[in-house]
């Protein structure tokens, strides 16, 4: 019997193996060390916490928060591209970081205010200008650089005593150092004081000599320098029709002549910037021009009526009977020296100049020259701690801010200056002397305050000599007036 139980129990045991083999065929066991069901979850809560960090970390940084396939195959900006970028220095310009464009926008307001002591207008026609305010210059400029080698200019001038009309518009190539070629209408190189923008002139008007050199004209130029700015020099030719200053401007020729320009400057001490002769500076011009073929062809716009630039006094006037007495054909040339020098805040400029224009008297036919000669000496210290630099945009070391005491730059100035133009050949012409005169002389000074480098307030004080007199107005003949001008100016 107990051999009958253990058989059976023995028979039961072997099937229930059989049975549980056959199960773990069906369902592998899970490896001992495998992870639980709570081990996976938490594995996932870390999973998620370190993403979060992740993506708060981006947030901070400004970076995406999530990044997209097509994202992450984006390749970086090729050294090629071209970045724009804005600034605000010495006017708005807007440049590629390549340096292939430049391009400034810039414009400036001179308002000028003009008083003539003891006006003379008694019995009409005065010679004087009245005492205004007026617009001295409303200018827009566009300039800038073109793939590097290559540079414009045009401005325009809306003042009203001018009306709307182009100042300079150039095309310039600056392919080498030693030359630079411009093309298209520009301040021919006669006389620094003209060729110098008005912006930084010492003086409020320019001297009466500068009635008598070029202003703007159409044609060509080249300029260049050696030696670190040893040597400069800068040749034209243009039209030839600013027989008085920018008379040319805006005009196509009206005669076959042309007129040939040329500027030397030297800088003996250009290369030793701590010598106290740093700012020494000799340079001579000349010009020369033929203008009036024949009787047929002659040219416009001078002789004229001649008037000073400070107080607007006209001392000569030309006669213009019905049949002219005489006409300019021939020959016209300048010659002129000039002189500058700076040091520390003071600075000494003069020029003197002579021209020549050939005329012809019709009665007889004689050809004759008329000889004009104009000079000026400037004299200026700045008081308030800045260097003063020739034609250069004033820096104040300290901008006006009343709360800290600063009020910018203070600038005194003196000038002497006149012109004169050969009495014996304007007999011939018939001129009047006993109501023009040919010379005039300007004795000037004067104060000017930079409150920042784009803002400038000035005051001029002006005595001008007319010599033997001239009629003033109908009733009042006089040598002598006096008067005050005024500026305010901003440009950028």
């Amino acid at each position: 019997m107990k051999a009958l139980w253990l058989s059976a129990i023995l028979v039961a045991t072997g099937w229930t193996s059989l049975a549980i083999a056959d199960d773990d065929e069906k369902k592998p066991t899970a490896p001992a060390n495998a992870p639980t069901e709570d081990q996976r979850r938490i594995e996932k809560l870390e999973k998620d916490l370190e993403a979060l960090k992740a993506e708060n970390a981006a947030r901070k940084a400004g970076l995406p928060e999530r990044m997209s396939l097509d994202q992450e195959k984006k390749e970086p900006p090729k050294s090629s591209d071209v970045e724009f970028k804005a600034t605000f220095t010495d006017g708005f310009h807007i440049k590629t970081t390549d340096g292939n464009l430049d391009l400034h926008i810039g414009g400036r307001w001179l308002e000028e205010y003009r008083y003539t002591f003891n006006r003379p207008v008694e019995g009409g026609a005065p010679r004087t200008s009245t005492n205004s305010f007026y617009i001295r210059e409303a200018f827009v400029s566009l300039d800038g650089t073109l793939f590097t080698d290559f540079g414009f200019k045009l401005n325009g001038d809306f003042s009203p005593t001018t009306g709307a009309l182009i100042e300079e518009a150039w095309v310039e190539w600056k392919g080498l150092k030693v030359v630079r070629f411009f093309f298209g209408q520009f301040k021919g190189p006669n006389s620094m004081e003209t060729t110098d923008s008005p912006r930084y002139l010492e003086a409020i008007q320019r001297s009466p000599m500068s009635r008598f050199v070029p202003g703007m004209d159409l044609g060509v130029r080249a300029e260049g320098g050696f030696g670190d700015g040893l040597l400069t020099y800068q040749l034209a030719v243009t039209n030839g029709r600013s027989h008085v200053v920018n008379a040319g401007r805006n005009q196509i020729d009206d005669n076959d002549g042309k007129e040939y320009m040329g500027r030397l400057v030297v800088a003996p001490f250009s290369s030793e910037k701590e010598s106290p002769l740093y700012g020494l500076r000799l340079g001579a011009y000349a010009s020369f021009s033929h203008i009036g073929q024949d009787g047929n062809i002659n040219p416009t716009g001078w002789p004229g009526n001649l008037a000073t630039n400070e107080l607007a006094v006209t001392y000569l006037i030309f006669p213009a009977p019905a049949v002219p007495t005489f006409r300019f054909a021939g020959d016209r040339y300048r010659v002129g020296g000039e002189f500058t020098y700076f040091y520390g805040p003071f600075m000494l400029r003069g020029e003197v100049m002579e021209r020549n224009d050939e005329f012809v008297i019709a009665a007889t036919g004689k050809h004759d020259l008329l000889q004009t000669i104009g000079y000026y000496g400037v004299a200026t210290v700045v008081l308030t701690g800045e260097k003063k630099l020739p034609n250069t945009r004033p820096i104040p070391i300290h901008p006006l801010n009343v709360s800290e005491g600063n009020w910018g730059m203070v600038e005194l100035i003196a000038r002497y200056a006149g012109a004169s133009l050969s009495h014996t050949e304007l007999q011939e012409m018939a001129v009047d002397f006993t109501q023009n005169s040919n010379r005039v002389r300007s004795i000037t000074v004067g104060v000017n305050w930079w409150p920042t480098q784009n803002t400038r307030f000035s005051v001029d004080y002006v005595s001008e000599d007319y010599f033997q007199g001239i009629q003033l107005s109908g009733a009042k003949h006089g040598a002598h007036l006096n008067g005050v001008l005024a500026r305010f100016q901003v440009d950028f």
